[in-house]
């Protein structure tokens, strides 16, 4: 065996010769393989410990003829020692005999507080030592004298020993740092700290190389940020030197002002940055003159301070230094007030103003609690008393900025900025400005909107805000402005219908029906005279025609305001509608998607579907859901719209279907996560948990209340079968499959209307029964329970649960188990009756929860009835995990089971397992179910899973945790000892399934 073949352990190295070790320490590529320059230094390390002093440094002085990179990481293994004390921290002696090989090999032993002795024997050896080491050719510059500088300060040092030791520093920084380099050097402070100014001041004139000064600068800065430092004695030096201000960042206002007179511009702009910094207190804490001294400046050159606002506002920085304002605004510069606002101005958050946001209410103004701080810090009371006494100022500030100043304002400034307010408003089309006057319209006073000419023949920017305020104001006293608003014709018609709806809420008009409204619409519409090409391309004459009684051109007006609208739809679109009757409004719908799925869902042609909110009916959802799946994979964002599209016509089956897109692995994570989404939603308007508006999205389709339709004067009603197909019951009780052809053919329409109803009905029962087996596997695996009552009316009263869940076995809290009869009677597995109590937990039946034999008996009936489980309770797991099989956060996988990538996908697959994020390496990082029903989130760990398929590819497995489902990136794994025991079975079946692929 080689050298080069050899591996070295604790005991091989304790039998090594200090001649065998130098063989392994001297070979490069030896060291670089393995561990063994730790294990050699460790090696050493215990000889040394052992009294066998001579042999470590034998082989120091030795491995020292061959120094390379590598060996010099051999003793850092042992100098760097773990322990708090080294044996050569104890005895001057022997750290000199430890120092002598190893600073040679650019090291120093570790050392104590005491060990070795500090003085004047101790500096001057170290210094021959440095000074021969750099000349070596493999020196390692700065590092060792650096180390060695630490032990040149002792106590009793004199000033002339700590002087001439500063300057051998600087020496070698010469000869060891990059010319031009300024770099302080921590290892000197304890030897600058007790030198008196006038030396400090002599070193730094000496130091030109920089080590000295950068280190006595830094010193200096740092105490003069802690408890203050005068820099008077230091005037002449600057003077001399006035470049070592900026070099060292001196922040401080008597050197600023002493250097004022020879700074260049763009120096004196930097200064008036570091005097704003120094009035918040960032700087020297001795300046209590920073204030005097930013208004002398001030006053002797303006320019450098308007540069610093051009900068601010520039730079779109927003100034946040309230004391510069204060002087500013003191000074009463007309050079400087038209640049002092809009320093202070930012881009306003106009989605946040609409929703009456209220930035004071944000983390940032936690620091203004302290009113000093706050003083310092927030700009709004000094842009008010600006405004209070200048509004005209407000006209220096772009028409998009404006608003963050005026959010801050009493009512009482903000009212008096009104006329003011008004001239930037005319010129700007500043959304942001818009909304914030909206969301504080009651704050504006009646009498001031009219006095500052918003309600006379307004230009029309103005006229949009003065309709967005006055709509927005709860006082009844804007009434005779909105009439005058109203009035002066400036408004379109979609604007029109707003005001004159909200004058109908005051009470001022009275609203139209019938033919007179009819022909006050037609009147509105008809002013619309520019109809886009986009409206034009839509409006087909099919689509027009289904919008009867409304003329063509009064159809193709409500499009384009439809196309138009800026947020909500106007009340002329709303009143149009209302004209057609609730079954044209429906039909009219499909129209409107079809087109927009005809252009494979163009985004700039999505406008026509803010219609479908409210007038939508079932018949969309199947269109939408198809579009979702069409466009899942070529063009997801498309997917996404349709999906948040679907959810809005927030009937039961369509939210239905969402939640089956939200439960289906093929859909990519931005469509799962928008329907999720939209669920939450759903039941947050319903006041409902997720849970319980899951209950809910399982409709009858009317059949519990005997839904039919009329063609002429017969009616029909329809009917479900035992075999889950439908059946229309004509009033003699004859039964068909579909909807009888009328002879009358006046009554087609109805007749086709009718038949699409059923056509809708059959195919949506048919989705809802699909989507039943998912939804009691996922009660199943969490345990879920209904309170008896509810349970009712959820399975046995809802026509269509009652007969599909007759393969169902369910169990009360106190163990008792039954099914649902064909009569829907609840009988056990004897055919016995069964009564529940109304605030009795039901849940479906486990081999986990149920008794011995119970599951047997079981299986014997649904044989003999022939039931077709529509879940597979009677095989489902019922082995728990071991506590040796679960820690407190997951439960684990065997010891290192590894299984093949190919065929872990296929059960994953199967499971219901997604596929997680893709991190470093790169790899998926997990795979996850998310329990909706149960707000959980199941995750499978695992190592080394691919992003790209690769069959025989091993994979780790460590185990799967459970946690809450939230909105944040984490949450805490539950304990599973903690979770339901069906799922801690499946969970734990899901593992050995793994394993079995072994």
């Amino acid at each position: 065996m080689t050298d080069h073949d050899q591996t070295i352990n604790e005991e091989t190295l304790q039998q090594a010769s200090i001649e065998q070790m130098l063989v392994w320490g001297s070979d490069h590529s030896f060291l670089n393989r393995t561990n063994a320059a730790e294990l050699i230094g460790q090696e050493l390390m215990r000889r040394i410990e052992a009294g066998q002093h001579k042999d470590v440094l034998n082989f120091l002085s030795q491995l020292e003829r061959n120094n390379t990179w590598t060996q010099r990481e051999l003793i850092g293994s042992l100098v760097r020692y773990e322990r708090k004390t080294a044996p050569w921290q104890e005895s001057d002696e022997l750290w000199y005999q430890m120092a002598e090989p190893l600073t040679r090999l650019s090291w120093l032993p570790s050392y104590s507080e005491h060990c070795p002795t500090r003085g004047q024997k101790l500096t001057t050896w170290l210094r021959q030592q440095v000074e021969a080491e750099q000349k070596l050719p493999q020196s390692r510059s700065s590092y060792l004298w650096r180390k060695a500088l630490e032990l040149m300060y002792w106590p009793e040092i004199s000033r002339e020993e700590c002087l001439d030791s500063l300057r051998w520093a600087e020496q070698m920084a010469i000869n060891t740092l990059s010319k031009n380099k300024v770099e302080k050097v921590s290892e000197c402070h304890e030897l600058l700290q007790v030198l008196p100014v006038e030396d400090l001041i002599e070193l730094a004139s000496y130091s030109r190389a920089g080590i000295l000064q950068a280190s006595i600068f830094y010193i200096l800065r740092s105490r003069a940020g802690e408890s203050g430092y005068d820099w008077t004695p230091w005037l002449d030096y600057f003077s001399a030197h006035p470049s070592d201000y900026w070099e060292h960042n001196l922040r401080d206002a008597l050197l600023i002002e002493s250097l004022w007179p020879q700074a260049s511009t763009a120096q004196r702009v930097d200064m008036v940055d570091h005097l704003g910094d120094l009035l918040l207190g960032y700087g020297n804490k001795n300046n209590q003159n920073s204030a005097a001294i930013f208004e002398r400046l001030l006053r002797d050159d303006p320019q450098p301070f308007m540069s610093y606002l051009q900068r601010q506002i520039e730079w779109c920085s927003s100034l946040d230094n309230a004391l510069i304002g204060r002087l500013i605004w003191k000074s009463q510069s007309p050079d400087l007030l038209p640049l002092l606002l809009p320093a202070y101005a930012k881009d306003y958050k106009y989605a946040d103003a609409a929703e009456g946001y209220d930035e004071k209410d944000d983390d940032e103004y936690d620091e203004y609690e302290d009113e000093a701080e706050e003083y310092k810090y927030n700009p709004v009371p000094v842009i008010q008393e600006i405004l209070a006494q200048q509004p005209e100022l407000i006209a220096t500030v772009p028409g998009s900025k404006v608003a963050s100043l005026l959010e801050g304002l009493s009512n009482e400034v903000l009212n008096h900025c009104l006329p003011s307010l008004t001239d930037t408003i005319k010129s700007s089309h500043s959304k942001g400005l818009r909304l914030f006057l909206k969301s504080r319209a009651d704050a504006l006073q009646p009498e001031q909107i009219e006095v500052s000419g918003w309600v006379k023949k307004p230009v029309k920017n103005l006229m949009v805000v003065a309709r967005d305020v006055l709509l927005a104001h709860s006082n009844p006293e804007v009434g005779p402005l909105l009439e005058k608003l109203l009035a002066s014709g400036k408004l379109d018609a979609g604007s029109a219908s707003q005001v004159e709806t909200r004058l109908i809420q005051l009470g001022l008009r009275e609203p139209l029906s019938g033919e007179a409204q009819l022909q006050h619409l037609e009147t509105q519409l008809a002013s619309v005279k520019r109809i886009g090409k986009a409206v034009e391309q839509a409006a087909t004459p099919n689509l027009v025609a289904h919008m009867s009684p409304l003329s063509a051109q009064a159809a193709k007006a409500v499009l384009q305001l439809v196309y138009s609208a800026d947020e909500k739809l106007p009340p002329l679109v709303h009143q149009a509608l209302s004209c057609l009757s609730a079954e044209q409004r429906a039909k009219l719908m499909p129209y409107l998607l079809e087109s927009w799925i005809a252009c494979d869902g163009d985004p700039k042609q999505r406008w026509i579907l803010r219609l479908l909110k409210g007038n939508a009916d079932d018949r969309l959802v199947d269109l939408l859901f198809d579009a979702v799946k069409s466009w899942n994979k070529p063009r997801g964002p498309r997917a996404v719209m349709a999906t948040e599209h679907l959810a809005e016509i927030d009937s039961f089956y369509a939210l239905m279907r969402v939640q089956e897109i939200s439960e289906t692995r093929r859909y990519r994570d931005s469509v799962i996560d928008k329907a999720r989404s939209c669920l939450r939603q759903a039941a947050q308007r319903r006041d409902m948990t997720t849970d319980e508006l899951f209950d809910e999205l399982t409709p009858d389709f009317g059949l519990a209340d005997e839904k039919g339709f009329l063609i002429g004067d017969k009616s029909y009603r329809i009917e479900l079968q035992g075999d889950l197909t439908l059946r229309v019951i004509n009033e003699k009780g004859k039964a068909t499959k579909s909807v009888p052809k009328p002879r009358d053919a006046g009554l087609l329409d109805e007749w086709e209307a009718a038949k699409t109803q059923f056509k809708v009905l059959g195919s949506g029962l048919k989705t809802v029964l699909k989507r039943q087996g998912p939804r009691m596997e996922a009660a199943l695996l969490s345990s879920k329970q209904w309170p008896a009552s509810r349970w009712q009316r959820l399975f046995v009263q809802h026509p269509l649960l009652q007969v599909v869940g007759q393969s169902l076995i369910w169990q009360t809290d106190a163990g008792q188990s039954f099914r649902i009869s064909e009569d829907r009677s609840l009988v056990d597995v004897n055919d016995e009756a069964v009564e529940l109590t109304d605030d009795q937990p039901i849940r479906l039946w486990h081999p986990i929860h149920g008794k011995e034999g119970e599951r047997e008996q079981w299986q014997e009936y649904l044989a003999d009835y022939e039931l077709e489980p529509m879940v597979d309770q009677l095989g489902a797991p019922d082995q728990l995990p071991t506590p040796e099989q679960m820690n407190d956060h997951q439960i684990l996988a065997p010891q290192k089971l590894t299984v093949m990538q190919g065929p872990l996908a296929s059960l994953l697959k199967k499971l219901g397992y997604r596929q997680g994020p893709v991190g470093d390496g790169p790899r998926v990082e997990c795979h996850y179910i998310n329990l909706d029903s149960a707000e959980y989130y199941i995750e499978l760990h695992h190592y080394d899973y691919l992003p790209w398929m690769e069959l025989d590819h091993p994979v780790t497995i460590e185990g799967i945790s459970v946690s809450p489902q939230t909105d944040s990136y984490w949450s805490q794994s539950i304990n599973p000892a903690e979770l339901p025991s069906v799922l801690r079975a499946t969970l734990l079946d899901h593992l050995k399934q793994m394993e079995a692929l072994t």
